[in-house]
């Protein structure tokens, strides 16, 4: 299983819900933000 990084441009929300679009895992195991 791999990790997204985030951009520190990136909204969190939209994140989450192309996340769950994709029915990808949200949690701190996927993703990896830099704020």
């Amino acid at each position: 299983v791999g990790t997204i990084c985030c951009p520190f441009l990136i909204n969190i929300q939209d994140l989450h819900e192309t996340c769950d679009y994709f029915l990808i895992p949200f949690d701190e195991l996927t993703i990896q933000c830099q704020n």
